[in-house]
């Protein structure tokens, strides 16, 4: 009998299993998409890490990650993250059906981008064929070994000016992998469509670090979008293995990733001099080895710093050993080490769970502020009063 273990995202208790040899091999695969604690007896604990999704890990034992965010909001979180065109909430609302999966989300958004792109038209540049033609382009190729079942063709090697470039490559090669997948029928037929516009592109079979290499240029730009999610799409179903005569089918979406990018977006546009992954290091004043101790924080305001702002995708709160109730200390302590070598406050955002936080600390003379923000309410307002708060903790001068 196959047993379905339900988890939700924010839950760091999990589920004690007894896997298999084959369930083992498995859960070896999700490393960094499921937290597995592995016990002297065989058995494991297994718990979200910041990710939602499901993993079949043998016929008899499913583990299904779940969110109590709206799908719509969570399209809404992912277009800010990856700054996509703006996604309809209808769509999301159509996502909520029970036989849709997590797929279908990067689907919509992976869709909605290319479709755009094929609106404004495919990138060509100049691509070297090889081919057998009845007339000389280019250069003849004297050192082709095979010979032409046609009279009368020349093996050639010329530049032509074709759509078949590294970026739509990708492109199709995402678009042939959705269609594999089981989407929802209007999804299905979007992405057939799309499909019929890639004809003048070879198709590759691509897996988690093999995609092609490429650059953003100023040429190409437009396309980072429907690249950074068509390598999500290829990273995260990574962890999809083959057991025997089993397939093990698991895809996550990185909600701790999407989160912080979200946050950071926004914040970008309410706020001036916003960057993410600012930080610096401290030098040893003694002993060896000297190496320096480096940090990086997620987002910081205004230079020379005026708040620094870690988010974490986890519950705010944390029961501990006596039943009662307390917050991550790490997180604090981590924020507090933030703020005093950014020498400025430090706010810690959490996503809503149960209750409202806004608690302040100061430690060493440094700030220290937890806040929730409420990812259910329609649109993502909870989003917009984050910033709005954010924007109170700031000097007058700095908020606009």
């Amino acid at each position: 009998m196959s047993v379905l273990h339900e988890l939700g995202e924010l839950d760091r208790s999990g589920v004690v299993l007894s896997p298999t040899r084959t369930e083992r091999r498995a859960l070896a695969r999700l490393e960094g998409r499921l937290g597995v604690d592995w016990r002297p007896d065989g058995s494991a604990r297994v718990y979200p890490r910041g990710h939602v999704g499901t993993a079949v890990l043998s016929p008899n034992t499913t583990v299904r990650v779940t969110t109590k965010v709206p799908v719509a909001n969570i399209l809404a979180l992912a277009s800010l993250a990856y700054h996509t065109l703006p996604i309809p909430p209808s769509l999301g609302d159509a996502l909520l059906e029970p036989v849709s999966d997590t797929i279908d989300w990067l689907a919509v958004l992976i869709v909605a981008e290319i479709e755009a792109l094929l609106a404004y038209g495919l990138r060509q540049d100049y691509v070297v064929v090889q081919d057998e033609l009845p007339y000389v382009k280019g250069r003849l190729r004297f050192e082709a070994t095979t010979i032409s079942a046609k009279r009368a063709l020349v093996a050639c090697e010329f530049a032509d000016f074709l759509p078949d470039i590294p970026e739509n490559r990708i492109l199709r090669a995402a678009l042939e992998r959705l269609g594999t997948q089981r989407l929802l029928p209007g999804l299905r037929a979007r992405v057939e469509q799309l499909l019929a516009g890639f004809q003048r592109v070879a198709f590759i079979r691509l897996t988690v670090g093999q995609l092609p290499s490429f650059r953003i240029t100023r040429l190409n730009r437009y396309y980072q979008p429907a690249l950074e999610l068509c390598r999500l799409l290829f990273d995260q179903g990574g962890a999809s293995t083959d057991v025997g005569p089993l397939s093990a089918p698991a895809y996550f979406f990185p909600m701790e990733m999407v989160f912080q990018e979200a946050v950071t977006t926004l914040l970008r546009k309410r706020l001036p001099a916003v960057s993410r992954q600012r930080g610096g290091s401290h030098q040893p004043v003694s002993g060896s080895p000297a190496r320096p101790l480096t940090f990086a924080a997620d987002i910081v305001i205004e230079s020379p710093p005026q708040l620094v702002i870690d988010t974490k995708y986890a519950a705010a709160e944390i029961q501990n050993q006596y039943g009662g109730w307390s917050f991550h200390n790490a997180h604090v302590y981590q924020a507090a080490f933030y703020g005093l070598s950014l020498g400025c406050p430090a706010v810690l955002v959490y996503p809503r769970t149960e209750r409202d936080i806004d608690v302040a600390f100061e430690i060493g003379g440094v700030g220290i502020r937890l806040l929730t923000v409420d990812l259910n309410e329609p649109g993502l307002a909870g989003l917009d009063a984050l910033a709005g708060r954010v924007e109170a903790l700031l000097p007058d001068a700095v908020a606009v």
